[in-house]
Order: C-alpha cells, then structure tokens, then sequence
C-alpha cells in the first residue's frame, strides 16, 4: 500500500491562455501593450476587477486551430471555481484575468507549445502542432473577493478539525466493536496491530530490504473498500523495511514468508494518522494480503 502523496488541471485548463503570440498578427485579435492577443465578444457592466486570492467563477472553452474542442466546461455544471493565483510567467492567464470584469467575455490566443510545457508539464499531444495556436473563450461570471473564500476555508478548516478530533476518540471504541462482533480472539502486536495469518508461506523469512510482489484489497473497519491491487491487474511491487509503504505493512510482512497469507488489522498510528486524501481522518484499516514473490 503506497503512501500517499490538487490537481493543477483545471487552472491548467486555462493556464497561458493570454500568452503573446509568436505570429506578428493574428486577424480579428487585439493586441495589448503588453503583448496579448484578445477578441472581446461580450463587456459587462460590472467595474469590479479580481485580485490574487479573489474566487472567479468562469466558462471556459478551447480549441485547436482546427475546430477541436479540448475544454468546453459548459458541457459540466456550466461553471469553474477559480482561485486567482499570482503569474506563473508574464502575460500568463492569472495576469489577464486581472484585466478582466464580471459579465466579460473574451476570446484569447495561446501558443500550444507553451500552455502544455509551461502548465501542463508535458509535450504537447501528437495530433496538436505545438507551434500552432490554441482558441480561449473566457467568460467571467462572478467574482467574490478573497475575505469570501478566506472564510470559507477558514470555516472548513475548523470543520474538518473538529470531525478529526471525534474520529480520533472514537477509533479506540470502533476498534474494539469489530473485534467483539467478529469475534476475533488474536492478541495485538507491541505496536498495537493484529496479524492473522491464514496461510503460511515457505522458504526463508522475509528480510529488509527484499522487494515484495504483494496482493492486497484494503478496507475501512466498515468494510467500504478503498484500494485494492486488482485495480491495477498486477501485484505491488515494493521494498519492504523502507518506508515506502505505511508502518503497518512493514511490521506484518517482516513476520511473514513467500506465499503467505493474512488479515491485517492496522490502527491508524500505523497507517494514515489524520488522514488525507481519500484516507480518513484517524481510521483503522483492514488489509487481506498475499505475498505473491520475494526478491
């Protein structure tokens, strides 16, 4: 079980969407005097500017030179939540976005060799010519200003501690139901974990520092699963005894052979702590296992 490490794609979506165009002219487009290209379609009323911190509401849509819709977020809920961040680069789309008002509408080029190597951090796809230019459509909905969204997430922070403070007291007590409805008589490890085996394995015991193919499914102590091998068709792969899964993992398979099998049962001081993720705060995890190969 792998540890776990937001997903820049959306602001991505739109990342250099008001870049300087690398062509001296581009027909229908305006240029600015700090070098972007821009089609106005639509100008609100609305005088209010966004600033850094500021949560802009947009519609957004990208095409290729070509009429090959990329991004059209009017196909979803119609609208993105964007928090408007300092430039990455000049005239990048956080910077143009600036200029902008609520009710505007306006048409950006940007060249597709920098959107996906300056955002996306990867070459652009085979079937766009990275030379050529990519069309946005940015439509400015609403903006609510950064004391909003800085009370907003002031407030979910406060709600999220709270919810972590009550699963923390309540694992001991979870715990100790699982065992007693499904009457399991092992004793814990020092650390606290159980380890069923209901397999043994053969040959020699297992040591740091040997890589393990390992078939796992891991579950909530509600039995809600949320991670199994079988997603990915293979093993997993790992070297045990080197942190490079949960201390759970390691304490169990440092008891256990080639071909062994066992329920694990790991507190959350030796799985994910607080949570994270898709992790829970201060959940016990479940864990059936395999030891499939030793290397």
């Amino acid at each position: 079980m792998k540890k776990r490490n937001t997903n820049i794609l959306i602001a991505a979506c739109i990342g250099t969407a008001f870049i300087a165009c690398h062509k001296p002219e581009h027909p229908g487009f305006e240029k600015s005097a700090s070098g972007l290209f821009y089609k106005e379609y639509l100008k609100g009323k609305d005088t209010l500017h966004p600033h850094v911190g500021d949560r802009v509401t947009l519609q957004i849509v990208c095409k290729t030179e070509k009429d090959c819709t990329l991004i059209d977020t009017r196909k979803g809920n119609g609208h993105l939540p964007l928090v408007l961040r300092k430039s990455v680069y000049p005239n990048d789309v956080f910077e143009a976005i600036a200029t902008m008002h609520a009710g505007d509408s306006t048409g950006f080029l940007l060249n597709a060799k920098d959107y996906f190597e300056k955002l996306e951090r990867m070459k652009p796809p085979a079937f766009i010519d990275s030379m050529s230019m990519l069309h946005f459509t940015v439509k400015i909905d609403k903006i609510e200003p950064k004391t909003i969204v800085e009370a907003e997430q002031k407030k979910h922070m406060e709600e999220q501690q709270k919810a972590a403070a009550a699963a923390k007291e309540e694992e001991p007590g979870l715990l100790e139901k699982y065992l007693a409805d499904n009457k399991i008589k092992a004793k814990p490890t020092k650390t606290g974990m159980y380890i069923i085996e209901t397999e043994k394995g053969k040959g020699d015991a297992i040591k740091a520092g040997q890589t393990l193919q390992v078939k796992y499914t891991g579950k909530f102590i509600d039995g809600q699963v949320f991670d199994s091998s079988e997603n990915s068709g293979k093993p997993f792969e790992f070297q045990v005894g080197k942190q490079q899964v949960i201390p759970g993992w390691d304490e169990a398979l440092l008891t256990m052979k080639k071909g062994g099998k066992a329920n694990l049962i790991i507190p959350s001081s030796l799985a994910y702590g607080d949570g994270g993720g898709r992790m829970k705060p201060y959940a016990t995890l479940l864990f059936d296992i395999e030891i499939v190969d030793v290397k």
